[in-house]
């Protein structure tokens, strides 16, 4: 299963990831301030490092030996063309695929960008279950990483969007989550430090855009429509998975649509506006509309005017959304 790996590893491989992002930042700083110097291409600037004055010889000691502890790399198995792709408006029904098994834990903060077809695992070095499409919905596929496990290659736990292990009335709910690996070589995967956060608080009817780099909170709305008692809004880690507009809903007034990456814990499919047609997959948004403030809707989370659009130019896709009840 998911947790079988080592759990005291994880915050240091975390840790170890971000670091890795960090010294690539300060390179380019670096480099930037060479070419910020004036110093021509055939003489590149150079920075002088402070004087420092020689440490004193430490005196001997013994050092106990410490055996460095064997670590048995999961290697990803070659994925089926014919499995299929994930994150697509025909959602997809995976009973194989885990629920997120820590829906409060904590986010890394790293976001990664899926640029090809990226097979998804249920476990680091298990069978592949399913692929990655590079759009989602018309937007680039950037998830938010949920967990790392560093090695050759590193294996990063993330929410999948569009995907169900199974349906509420069989008692299957959640958000699905899968591992994808980053050989830190080829381009499939890019990953990047992010600071936003949106955090919801349901008994409030709050909801904070927060930059978690600086402590800041950029936005906050405090009359937040929430789900109705039968068709509650999900609660637990989510993400923005897709922007994009539907003229063809009048309540929206023009604004875009906010999709997450989670579905209702309540119903299997929504009949769509005005009859007909194929049951639409429940998706969880944030969206304007009107009535607003109450438990009012099917689980979306209703926005007052311009928030919605303030949220498409300002906040990137594959934020984490973290909703309390």
């Amino acid at each position: 299963s998911i947790h079988d790996h080592d759990t005291r590893h994880r915050a240091h491989r975390t840790a170890a990831l971000i670091r890795r992002l960090q010294i690539g930042l300060v390179a380019c700083l670096v480099g930037l301030l060479a070419a910020c110097s004036g110093a021509s291409p055939s003489e590149p600037a150079t920075l002088t490092p402070p004087a420092v004055a020689p440490a004193p010889t430490p005196s001997p000691m013994a050092v106990e030996q410490v055996e460095e502890e064997a670590v048995t790399p999961f290697l990803p198995k070659p994925a089926s063309p014919d499995l299929p792709t994930l994150s697509t408006v025909d959602a997809e029904t995976i009973a194989a695929l885990p629920v997120d098994p820590d829906p409060f834990g904590e986010i890394t903060g790293i976001r990664a960008t899926i640029n090809t077809r990226v097979p998804v695992y249920a476990e680091p070095g298990g069978e592949a279950l399913g692929w990655f499409d590079p759009v989602t919905v018309a937007s680039p596929t950037v998830v938010p990483v949920f967990e790392v496990l560093e090695g050759d290659p590193d294996w990063l736990l993330v929410p999948v969007a569009l995907t169900r292990a199974g349906l509420p009335s069989d008692g299957v709910t959640g958000q699905v989550v899968g591992w994808i690996w980053d050989d830190k070589v080829s381009d499939e995967v890019t990953i990047a430090l992010s600071p936003w956060q949106i955090e919801v608080d349901l008994s409030d009817r709050a909801m904070r855009v927060r930059d978690l780099s600086t402590g800041q909170t950029a936005l906050e709305v405090d009359d937040v429509g929430v789900g109705t008692e039968s068709t509650p809004t999900p609660v637990g880690r989510t993400f923005i998975a897709a922007t994009y507009f539907d003229d063809r809903k009048a309540y929206l007034a023009g604004e875009p649509v906010i999709m997450l990456g989670r579905f209702s814990d309540a119903v299997d499919a929504f009949t769509p506006i005005g009859g007909g047609g194929v049951s639409a997959a429940p998706v969880i948004a944030l969206h304007h509309h009107a009535t607003r403030g109450a438990e009012v809707s099917n689980g979306c989370l209703r926005l007052p005017p311009d928030v919605a659009t303030w949220l498409a130019a300002n906040v990137p896709l594959g934020t984490p959304v973290v909703i309390q009840a």
